[in-house]
């Protein structure tokens, strides 16, 4: 679940930068180099689709996603549970010790209790989808998509 929403993710910066590139006017032969510019270092190529790996990567292209809370209350009560996913994703390569510290907070390791978090994932993909639309509306003053 976390790799798709890492995915999601990606591929919504990816479509951001497209759409910044594409609206720019610059000459077609560059638009690589740009593009390059605009998704190198990125944070969510390196690792997990954190808090503060959204916030670096999208901030780089001039969207400041910490503004999300304007786009769905639920927010601040989601975002830890998006960092109680992380955490269990990476405590699920092999670090008993981790996985045994969630375990005694009640982040269980199963199926059940990680599809229980589907929702949370849910708005905050809804939520994102909708400030990088609005602000890349405004940026070029064209819809981005849909």
């Amino acid at each position: 679940m976390m790799s798709e929403f890492q995915g999601f993710v990606r591929d919504l910066h990816n479509l951001a930068v497209e759409v910044l590139v594409v609206n720019s006017g610059i000459a077609t032969s560059l638009s690589l180099r740009l593009t390059d510019g605009l998704t190198l270092g990125r944070s969510i190529d390196r690792g997990n689709a954190t808090v503060d790996s959204i916030r670096r990567d999208f901030r780089q292209i001039g969207i400041t996603p910490c503004d999300i809370q304007s786009y769905d209350a639920r927010w601040t009560s989601d975002k830890p549970g998006l960092q109680q996913l992380v955490a269990l994703r990476n405590a699920a390569h092999g670090n008993e010790q981790e996985l045994r510290r969630l375990r005694s907070q009640g982040v269980t390791d199963t199926v059940t209790w990680t599809r229980s978090r589907l929702p949370v994932l849910h708005r905050i993909a809804t939520a994102l989808d909708k400030l990088v639309w609005d602000n890349l509306r405004q940026a070029t003053g064209v819809k981005p998509w849909g």
